[in-house]
């Protein structure tokens, strides 16, 4: 059914998913984005969306959410007060008086416990949605709108020249679920058996965190609990030889690697702009302030280049390491990587580190909950092969018999061996 309001809370939709399909004509679209002339608006924002925006007649509006949270003394990401002002007051589902009563009356029941700062920094956040509402004149020609070179790099935006090319089953399924079209394809684009490859979140770039870290090498004891820390796989340590410093991205960062094991090398820490989920978990680990926040754009501009030089063209170099210490593991490749798990969870470093120490030869049995969400959607699979084709193979039982499931395994995994010999 058609919509009279439509809105997108953040701006990575806008590149991957059809986000007008179910916008009725002359209706109210809302985008949370830092753009608010159409100038910027041109560069920014894919030429589709803009002749679906003339073609339908919206009503267009921009608010930058996070910069109005900030304003407020919230963290950059706690947008909710300012996307349901916006909403109330462009909807016209309430009386305003009405809506603005009952939203600082749910602030009051949601955070009175907390403290009476948090309460008026929200309530502050709702007043200064309206205010900080920019209506958007755009012009006819946005109608035959075509991309100019900045806006179809906005939409390749996590490309580098080091960057890999997408294999055909993450193109086919995980593109078509990231951007909500794979009720569109046919059963017989899907293998019998259930069967899938794994691999395809390194594909994915989902550009999600508002801020992520920005190391500061000066202060870096190299003892790499950032990275052992880290839900997602998305701050690592990387060790490089001569050549591969030399041939390196400008603005790339490294330090004499320290330990007798490492002589001749260079370390650096990187971390992936568009895998980060922002959590900061890695800045509170880290006992030498050699991790700040900073925003995205910031990273994405500067960084991006350097975290995918070092994951595709530096060598691995774990086997210099004791794995079986926290330093030397995370020298390890991780065969678990960029998992939709939330932001900051507490379950996927350790699966992570089991794949670091034992993923060549892994093979999980899992339960039902988290993991096997984060673990098994189809699609989209957070495990990876190494260099060698290696890698955790993965399944889950439906009936909650987890033990018994993962004890067949064991017991068929020796029958072969023993007949193999």
């Amino acid at each position: 059914s058609a919509r009279l309001y439509a809105a997108v809370h953040h701006t990575s939709f806008l590149y991957k998913s059809d986000v007008l399909k179910y916008s009725a004509p002359k209706s109210t679209f809302v985008i949370n984005c830092p753009w608010n002339t159409v100038e910027q608006l041109d560069n920014e924002l894919p030429a589709r969306i803009r002749r679906q925006i003339a073609e339908l007649g919206l009503e267009l509006y921009t608010v930058d959410a996070h910069h109005v949270a900030v304003s407020v003394g919230l963290p950059a990401k706690r947008i909710n007060q300012i996307m349901q002002g916006t909403f109330f007051h462009l909807s016209e589902v309430l009386p305003p008086t009405i809506a603005k009563s009952l939203l600082e009356d749910a602030i009051d029941r949601l955070y009175g416990r907390k403290s009476p700062q948090i309460v008026a920094s929200n309530k502050a956040a709702l007043a200064a949605a309206v205010e900080n509402l920019h209506k958007i004149d755009y012009p006819a020609s946005w109608a035959t709108a075509e991309d100019n070179e900045t806006s179809l790099k906005r939409q390749a935006r996590s490309l580098t020249e080091y960057s890999p090319q997408i294999d055909e089953f993450s193109n086919t399924f995980m593109k078509s679920i990231t951007s909500r079209k794979a009720d569109d394809l046919p059963t017989s684009a899907f293998s019998p058996g259930g069967e899938t490859p794994i691999g395809q979140t390194s594909f994915e770039k989902r550009g999600l965190a508002e801020e992520v870290p920005v190391w500061i090498p000066d202060n870096c004891t190299q003892c790499n609990l950032c990275s052992i820390a880290c839900p997602h796989a998305t701050i690592r340590p990387f060790l490089l030889d001569k050549k591969e410093k030399e041939a390196s991205p400008a603005g790339y960062e490294t330090r004499k690697a320290k330990g007798s094991e490492f002589g001749g090398l260079n370390y650096t820490i990187q971390i992936g702009p568009y895998d980060c989920t922002g959590c900061s978990v890695c800045v509170e680990m880290c006992p030498d302030d050699a991790l700040v926040m900073k925003p995205m754009s910031y990273s994405a501009e500067h960084h991006n280049p350097h975290w995918e030089y070092s994951l595709h063209k530096v060598s691995q170099k774990g086997h210099l390491a004791d794995k079986t210490t926290v330093k030397g593991s995370q020298f390890q490749e991780p065969l678990l990587e960029y998992s939709g798990a939330c932001a900051g969870c507490g379950e996927t470093p350790y699966v992570k580190l089991l794949t670091q120490m034992f993923g060549d030869r892994m093979v999980i049995a899992n339960s039902s909950g988290c993991s096997s969400v984060w673990g098994g959607s189809f699609g989209v699979s957070p495990f990876k092969k190494n260099e060698k084709g290696q890698g955790p193979a993965w399944a889950r039982s439906l009936f909650e018999d987890t033990a018994e499931y993962g004890l067949g395994m064991a017991v068929s995994s020796r029958q072969r061996r023993a007949k193999l010999v």
